[in-house]
């Protein structure tokens, strides 16, 4: 944000956020004031954000979180499980169908057209008249494009900012009085039991975890989440944000060929299966593109066919369905 106030002089910005640590807007009224922009800073009502809205249920480990959320869902309630990877997202939906449950799940790899309709799905089960229990069972993506409240938040450890994101889906639309609600934090870990990061670091979730440690034990506010946040940043003397290199902003007259923001490396694929489809009519293309991961070796990607450049994968090498999205076929043992 600061490179680009930096770039693009007298471009209007608009900056929405409810848990900006105190440094940090320090350090973008002192960007601002040496630059001659004009800051103007609205806040929200402060009683909202001192609301006692949550409480953590349990220690951070590699818990089972299903009794909980069977609980849960039996008393009608609302329940966000909120993974770190598609795989893992789609363990827990299968696990939860196991369990005799409903859930819906959400994910990037979906046809877009199907993935509006999951959206829509929970969007539906979430609203405050609907009677009936709701089990969401999402990645990243509940992070900024759901606009809902749970009764329930059970989260994979992630980094400061996600968990917080996250948090703002649990008694999202709490009042003075109401009850706080229940939020379980789980440690993910592989098939081997190892710890696993991804699509993290190590070092953001050992962070992670000491703000966890910070927060109260029970009747957590919003200010308590800014307030923890600021706590670790002191103890770790972040204050000052490191440089942030930009293939788009750096390297004056030449520009090369790079990454333009941090990403996992991914592939968008059209299936077999709907070729006719978009060839008879271009328009349908975007409705059934699917983003995915690289694809594992033996699929040897690189020789499919293409439709417009777009790479069109054989029947065979992705499992697909309009319930779990979609993941890469794997290789049979001989």
């Amino acid at each position: 944000l600061l490179r680009f106030l930096e770039a693009l002089r007298g471009v209007p910005v608009l900056l929405m956020t409810a848990s900006l640590p105190q440094i940090r807007l320090e350090i973008l009224r002192n960007k601002c004031q040496k630059m001659g922009i004009g800051l103007v800073e609205i806040d929200g009502p402060k009683e909202i954000e001192e609301i006692p809205r949550y409480y953590r249920q349990g220690t951070i480990d590699n818990q089972d979180p299903l009794p909980a959320i069977q609980q849960e869902y039996v008393r009608g309630g609302k329940i966000l499980w909120v993974c770190n990877t598609v795989n893992r997202a789609m363990d827990a939906y299968d696990r939860a169908k196991v369990a005799g449950l409903e859930p819906i799940l959400y994910h990037s790899r979906f046809r877009y057209e199907d993935r509006v309709q999951q959206h829509q799905q929970v969007i539906a089960r979430f609203k405050e008249d609907e009677p009936q229990p709701a089990l969401a069972i999402c990645t990243q993506v509940a992070e900024m494009s759901l606009d809902l409240s749970a009764s329930l938040l059970v989260t994979d450890l992630a980094p400061v900012p996600a968990l917080i994101q996250r948090l703002g889906r649990l008694n999202r639309r709490a009042k003075k009085g109401d009850p706080t609600r229940p939020f379980i934090v789980i440690e993910p870990v592989d098939e081997a039991g190892d710890p696993e990061n991804l699509p993290y670091t190590a070092a953001e979730l050992d962070s992670a975890r000491q703000w966890l440690d910070v927060l109260p034990k029970t009747g957590i506010s919003q200010l308590d989440l800014a307030q923890a946040w600021e706590v670790k940043i002191e103890d770790s003397k972040e204050r000052r944000p490191a440089y942030c290199p930009s293939a788009w902003l750096d390297g004056g007259p030449m520009t090369n060929v790079l990454e333009l923001r941090e990403g996992s490396p991914g592939i968008t694929v059209i299936q077999e299966r709907d070729q006719q489809r978009v060839v008879e009519d271009y328009r349908e293309l975007k409705k059934v593109l699917i983003p995915m991961n690289p694809p594992p070796r033996h699929l040897e990607w690189h020789k499919w066919p293409r439709y417009r450049g777009i790479p069109i994968a054989p029947e065979g090498t992705i499992e697909y369905s309009k319930e779990r999205g979609a993941r890469w076929q794997k290789k049979e043992q001989k």
